[in-house]
């Protein structure tokens, strides 16, 4: 038969176990190292931001640098992912870093330089940095050449003060003069017209012809003359004489209101505008000082400085480094209300209206009262005045008027009408008239004949109207009788040698200058100056921007 044993668990055994194990973990746990992963996390956000910065500076080309001082650009994280310029980058939790958050921006702070500022949001870490960027950050020069320069040495011959060089031999000169022979030329006849002196004005007179006309007496018509005195003969009827006269009365006055519009002149009134209150824009960080300054619209004051790590854990890095803290602000020219600015300047106009002398302006109407005058029917205006034209009928004497005639009967007998003689003045032909009545003269104008004569009183008057002048042949020119000689006005002048020497001897140098890739090519020195090679550009340009790189700050805040 067997017999069933049964194991028992030994506790105390188990417990000493479960301690040991215990105890040889937490060694291990303080043996072993701990792992720090904040640098990993670091490089990687600089990376990031770094990628920025690379897609920023190949994008910001000069021309789509800002324009004028204070001007900044921005393009946010979003921004440069729809335009394909960097690939989407997640934080430490695997999250995608804030799209608006994060960006680049670039900012004109002086005529040639501007700063950099990039941006990074991710979760709950948010950093920047900014650099300084000009030319060499926006031009790439492929190549280079430079001028280069060596000495040519040599010589040359000089002479004392007062010779002449010809060669390696001085000459002194002496120059003697001598009357030159004067050419004289041949006689000649110049003929020319001759003038014309008017004869002697005369004037004669005649007695002025008299016609008289006696005088006689009339009679009107229908009567008939009898010595002094006018009868008729039997009754009669002759068609009286109108007479028209002119009646006037005051016209009836009008008074009415006339209106036109005012003429409107504008006038304009400048002032100098005002300033307005600074205005904080944006703040620098940098690693080397700036100069601050103050102007008119803007200006860079210093904000300090501080002391931080170098990079985002003091145990890793513990440098410290000094950085320098700047804000920027700007303000603008202001006006007053109901004023326009231009450029620092500024503007109203003022429009004023007025009205011709006589008028009375009304705002912008001008009027004035009017008045006219108006007449009955029949008659005419004339000014003021109503006229109208009545016309009656008259009868000579001894007659009778009935309605428009006139009658003449047989016992009609009354004085003639005398009327007195005439007396007329003429001239006889050819005279002219002047004056009238027992004034009148009659006058004519006779020319006696001219003469022909010579102005030079030397010449012979020939042909009537003609002038012959003989002239005599003067001196036309100066000439040397000797070749060599050189004529100077009236004189000969001639160079002689006085005496020969023998030239100084001069050592010279001068430059011989070229262009070449190579600075340092034996046997030549750099001058100094370089320029692109092939048309490349190059930042000596002055449409372009040259700021060292020393100035740049690209550690993170």
């Amino acid at each position: 038969m067997y017999e069933s044993k049964r194991k028992s668990i030994n506790w105390k055994e188990l417990g000493i176990k479960v301690i040991l194990l215990a105890i040889g973990l937490f060694v291990v746990y303080l043996l072993v190292p701990k792992f720090d992963l904040s640098p990993f996390y670091d490089r990687i956000f600089n990376e990031n931001v770094g990628i920025m910065e690379r897609a920023a500076m190949a994008h910001y080309t000069i021309d789509r640098m800002p324009e004028h001082i204070g001007e900044s650009h921005r393009m946010t994280l979003q921004e440069m992912l729809n335009a394909k310029m960097i690939l989407p980058f997640v934080d430490k939790d695997g999250k995608f870093c804030d799209g608006e958050k994060s960006f680049v921006e670039i900012t004109k702070i002086d005529d040639q330089l501007f700063t950099l500022k990039v941006q990074l949001s991710c979760g709950a870490r948010t950093d920047f940095i900014i650099r300084s960027i000009g030319c060499y950050d926006v031009c790439r020069i492929v190549a280079l050449e430079y001028e280069l320069r060596r000495p040519r040495e040599g010589f040359r011959y000089v002479c004392p003060r007062g010779y002449v060089r010809n060669g390696n031999q001085c000459h002194r000169t002496g120059t003697t003069r001598t009357p030159a022979t004067p050419i004289k030329g041949n006689n000649r006849v110049v003929i020319t017209d001759a003038l014309r002196r008017d004869g002697e004005t005369i004037t004669q007179t005649a007695q002025p012809n008299q016609n008289t006309t006696p005088g006689r007496h009339t009679c009107s018509a229908g009567l008939t003359l009898s010595g002094d005195r006018c009868i008729a003969s039997s009754s009669s009827s002759v068609p009286a004489t109108p007479q028209t006269t002119t009646q006037t009365q005051a016209a009836t006055a009008h008074t009415s209101t006339q209106t036109q519009a005012a003429t409107a002149s504008s006038s304009t009134q400048t002032q100098n505008a005002g300033l307005s209150a600074w205005r904080f824009v944006t703040s620098y960080r940098r690693t080397s000082p700036m100069t601050t300054y103050t102007r008119t619209l803007e200006r860079l004051v210093a904000n300090g400085t501080t002391s931080e790590f170098t990079c985002g854990n003091p145990i890793n890095c513990p440098v410290r480094q000094t950085f320098w803290h700047y804000r920027y602000y700007q303000r603008s020219y202001t006006c007053p209300a109901g004023w326009s600015l231009s450029g620092s300047t500024c503007r109203q106009t003022t429009t004023t209206h007025s009205c011709p002398a006589g008028w009375n302006r009304n705002g912008t109407t001008c009027t004035r009262p009017v008045t006219t005058h108006s007449c009955p029917v029949g008659w005419s205006l004339s000014g003021s005045t109503c006229l109208r034209n009545v016309t009656t009928h008259v009868c000579p004497a001894g007659l009778t008027l009935s309605g428009t005639t006139c009658i003449a009967s047989t016992s009609t007998n009354v004085p003639a009408t005398w009327v007195p003689g005439t007396t007329t003045w003429s001239c006889p032909a050819g005279f002219t008239q002047s004056g009238t009545g027992a004034n009148t003269r009659c006058t004519r104008t006779s020319t006696g004949e001219g003469e022909w004569y010579c102005a030079d009183g030397e010449a012979i008057l020939f042909n009537t109207n003609k002038c012959a002048t003989n002239i005599k042949g003067g001196i036309i020119r100066y000439e040397c009788p000797d070749k060599r000689d050189v004529l100077k006005g009236e004189w000969c002048y001639r160079t002689t040698t006085t005496g020969t020497i023998p030239a100084t001897r001069q050592a010279t140098r001068t430059w011989e200058y070229k262009w070449d890739r190579n600075r340092n090519l034996e046997g030549w020195e750099p001058t100094g100056k370089s320029r692109p090679v092939n048309g490349q550009p190059s930042c000596n340009n002055s449409n372009n921007i040259h700021i060292p790189n020393n100035n740049s700050s690209n550690n993170l805040k």
